[in-house]
């Protein structure tokens, strides 16, 4: 598979942000492009591992992450396999804020919850203790 300029903009949308739901997807990145093609070519990147489907949506879209080939080509914190089906709408609309803010300027220094968590548990796992990052 060759990867195309898209995909890698999308998975490094992915890796800053952490999830995606289609609807996002197709208006960052497939604007002038048919729901099918988009579609075909997300499933195509998830067969390849670059990119994984996660939580259904309820209004039956489904929300996307970077998956093992796409976390090692994009070399950024991987997001946790365990999403939170009680938690994602919240995700994706953190991830909507964020956007917006960045269109405007604001924003440009910000972490992501999963990228804490993982830092976080890096710190317990050598031993050493810092200050304490709470998400």
């Amino acid at each position: 598979m060759i990867l195309q300029d898209r995909d890698l903009k999308l998975m490094g949308e992915l890796g800053r942000l952490g999830v995606l739901s289609t609807d996002q997807i197709s208006r960052l990145h497939y604007k002038d492009v048919s729901h099918t093609t988009m579609m075909r070519r997300l499933r195509l990147l998830e067969s390849e591992r670059y990119i994984r489907r996660s939580v259904r949506l309820e209004n039956g879209t489904y929300t996307w992450c970077l998956a093992s080939r796409g976390v090692a080509k994009m070399k950024c914190v991987a997001p946790p396999t365990f999403t939170n089906r009680n938690t994602i709408r919240h995700d994706v609309l953190l991830s909507d804020l964020r956007l917006a803010l960045e269109s405007m300027g604001l924003c440009q220094d910000f972490t992501p919850e999963f990228a804490m968590k993982a830092m976080q548990s890096r710190h317990h796992e050598t031993g050493r203790h810092g200050e304490r990052i709470i998400p």
